[in-house]
């Protein structure tokens, strides 16, 4: 018996719990408000730059990277299927057309269309390819991404579309804290017990996290460095002996890397020796050098006039010559002084060598 074209593009079954199914729907829903208000209500100065991409509204796979901390941790799966994809868990983003822009008989015309699983499998409808993160429950589509609000004012609720897989970590490797210190306060997201990203928008990101079994803590660890570090952090430029930059996300979400910055502060505390010269916290009187160019001046000057019967004075000269040249040069060239190397002049932040992101490279993934 000849396989249905049904079969072909099944529905498809997310397997979410009710709870996590609702903040899949809520954050959906939202964003469908968020961008009719914007583009209708003209209130782009109110959601800010959850509403501005490229097209207007952004699309699915850029609002998620914005608003789910390490959405791009995860890998997509190259290979497709065909299915029809609950609307309800799809984001849309009507940059192009909407509902309201269509007489009843073009939207009668589209809903028959867009809606033929036979037109999606012959490759004749207009392409439709969606990213699945199946953890979260989500839909972010590529192409196809105007129906999805059309669907969804039009009450259908599925979608015929080419579905790629996407992962998310999950949620025992990753934790959430609200970070707060006098009149600081965000929320950050640690993977791994490693790496760092801010969530730059907690009411829609900590609902959608916690219903995946991701707490919100309120305090800070102790045994992570110190708040104040990691925000300093993210200012400095990515690099291997940064604690900014993630080698598998280089270029995208600001990301800190809590092993860097702990070796960075291992590396700092080490002893080593150093001249006073060298010292970043030190500064070396000039009277000593006017002294000492005066004592060397003295004894050269003694040593040229005096007679060779004067054995004992030009010892003592000698010796003045010598002490005063020593007390010139000794803060320059002896490295007499142990002390931290943080307190140390022209050193690096972290040797290469020692840097955790540098360390046995060569093709490792670090996410997962």
């Amino acid at each position: 018996m000849p396989e249905s074209v049904d079969d072909r593009a099944p529905a498809l079954d997310l397997g979410l719990s009710e709870k996590m199914s609702r903040a899949a729907q809520e954050l959906v829903r939202n964003k469908f408000h968020l961008d009719l208000l914007a583009s209708e209500r003209n209130a782009k100065m109110l959601v800010g730059e959850l509403h501005g991409g490229g097209y207007g509204p952004h699309e699915g796979p850029c609002f998620l990277a914005m608003v789910v901390p390490f959405y791009r941790a995860g890998d997509r799966v190259e290979k497709h299927v065909f299915a029809v994809v609950p609307t309800a868990h799809t984001l849309g983003c009507s940059w192009k057309w909407r509902h309201r822009h269509l007489d009843q008989d073009e939207v009668n015309r589209r809903v028959e269309e867009l809606s033929s699983t036979e037109a999606l499998l012959a490759e004749k409808l207009n392409p439709a390819t969606y990213t699945w993160i199946k953890a979260l429950g989500l839909f972010a589509p590529g192409e196809g991404k105007n129906r999805v609000d059309f669907f969804r004012e039009e009450g259908i609720d599925n979608i015929p579309a080419k579905v790629f897989e996407r992962d998310y970590p999950t949620p025992d490797r990753i934790e959430l804290y609200r970070v707060r210190k006098e009149g600081f306060d965000e929320t950050w997201a640690v993977l791994d017990r490693r790496w760092v990203q801010k969530v730059a928008y907690p009411t829609w990101a900590v609902p959608l996290l916690n219903a995946y079994g991701v707490a919100l803590e309120q305090r800070w660890p102790s045994v992570y460095p110190a708040p104040e570090k990691v925000q300093l952090s993210f200012f400095e430029r990515p690099g291997n002996t940064s604690p900014n930059g993630c080698p598998d996300l280089i270029g995208k979400d600001p990301t800190i890397d809590m092993d860097t910055l702990k070796a960075r502060t291992e590396y700092q505390q080490e002893e080593m020796p150093c001249t006073a010269f060298d010292m970043k916290y030190t500064k070396i009187n000039p009277l000593i050098l006017k002294l000492g160019g005066m004592g060397v001046a003295v004894g050269i000057v003694s040593l040229g006039v005096s007679p060779d019967s004067w054995v004992e004075y030009k010892v003592a000269a000698g010796m003045l010559f010598g002490c005063s040249m020593m007390a010139m040069i000794m803060p320059f060239t002896v490295p007499f002084i142990t002390t931290q190397r943080r307190n140390v002049e022209r050193q690096l932040p972290l040797a290469l060598e020692r840097a955790p992101k540098y360390q046995a490279r060569l093709g490792k993934r670090f996410l997962g």
